[in-house]
Order: structure tokens, then sequence, then C-alpha cells
């Protein structure tokens, strides 16, 4: 009985310690995780970036040779110069995956007024384009990891155009100005990020944007 009762005791002991050994380790091995794996989630991004060849970019190479085609070359653009975009966006997390917000953009053109005598070149003035954005965006992230994040964005408004025209005093001297409101839009079916509460970004579409656009990003 005696030796029953010992051998009784050891296998209790034996269970207890072996149960107890098995807590401390699950134990140990849950302290362990990384808390990186518990992934941080920012609710607001605010971003600012510039871009080039945008919408009135291209608008204006446009139009200006169907111009010099229309006029038989004797009416055309030249030296037409652009800012790029320069664009502030604010953007609130709805989900994971899914962000909307708003964006300011402002651009600006400028060009010579030109027409051609004979085979004589005449710069009659300067004319000059301002365009100030605004536009409601969504965003959506389709791959994400711990510093990337790939997404695409669809963001549509207005743009209020500020246009000016300088016509020099020998070529019947008009100096006026024009505000326009039209549709504005951007479409970025790429855009890549890099970083986490600070990050870069690079996007490429079509729109008042550009067509390639880079800036910088803060999450909080």
């Amino acid at each position: 009985m005696l030796l029953v009762y010992l051998r009784f005791q050891i296998n209790t002991i034996t269970m207890k310690s072996l149960t107890t050994l098995a807590l401390s380790l699950v134990i140990f091995m849950l302290s362990t995780l990384p808390l990186s794996a518990q992934e941080t989630q920012f609710n607001n991004r605010v971003s600012a970036g510039v871009g080039a060849l945008t919408a009135p970019d291209l608008l204006e190479i446009t139009s200006s040779f169907v111009t010099i085609v229309i006029s038989g070359g004797t009416v055309y653009s030249g030296n037409i110069s652009s800012t790029g975009a320069a664009f502030l966006n604010y953007d609130h997390q709805l989900s994971s995956s899914v962000s909307v917000g708003m964006g300011l953009t402002y651009s600006r053109l400028t060009r010579d007024l030109m027409f051609r005598i004979a085979d004589e070149e005449i710069k009659a003035g300067t004319g000059s384009s301002d365009y100030y954005t605004f536009m409601g965006r969504f965003n959506h992230t389709w791959l994400k990891s711990e510093w990337v994040r790939l997404y695409y964005t669809a963001a549509f408004g207005f743009t209020i155009i500020h246009d000016k025209a300088e016509i020099e005093a020998k070529y019947k001297p008009v100096d006026n100005s024009d505000n326009s409101f039209h549709v504005a839009f951007q479409l970025t079916p790429v855009g890549i990020e890099i970083g986490k509460t600070f990050s870069v970004f690079a996007e490429g579409g079509l729109g008042y944007n550009g067509l390639v656009a880079a800036g910088l990003s803060y999450k909080f």
C-alpha cells in the first residue's frame, strides 16, 4: 500500500509540474510577441506634393496645336511654361482600406501670344492662366505591409480659372482678365507610399495633380 501511495503522489506531482511548465511556456511565448504585430491604426492623413504634366498642361499643348492647324500657322502660342501642380490633401480613414477626403491644388500656365506674317514671327503680347482646384477624394488601399502601401485614388471637383491677356500697344492694346469655372478631376490608378507616421509617396495618373506626382505625408 505504501508503494502504491508513493507512486500516486509522484505521478500527481509530475502532472502538476508538467501543467505548470506548459502554462509557463505559453505565457512566455505570448509575452515575447512583438508589439508591432498589432498594427497602429491612423485615422487621419495629411499630404503635400508636386505634380507634372497636369490636365491643363496637356490641354494647352493640344489647343495650341489645334489653333496652329486651324489658322494655318498664322496664330499660335509660344514659349508655353507651366509651374506644374502644387497640392495639399487631407484624408480620413473609414476602414483599414478605404479613406475619403478633400484636396486643394494650384497651377499656373504662361504663354506668348504669337502671330506670323509672311516669314516673320511677331509677339503680340503675353497670356497667363491660374488654376485654383478643389476636389473630393476617394482612396482605396489594395496592398499593404508594415512599411509599404499600394493604393488608387479618384478625385472630382471644380477649378476656378483666372485668365489674363496683355497685348502690346501697337497691336490694338488689350489688358483684360476673366474668371471661369470648370469640372476638375484626378484619376490615380497607381500610388505607392513608403513609411509609417511620416512617409514619402509617388503617384501615376491623369488629372489636375499631374501625370506623375510625388510628395510627403503625415499620419495621426
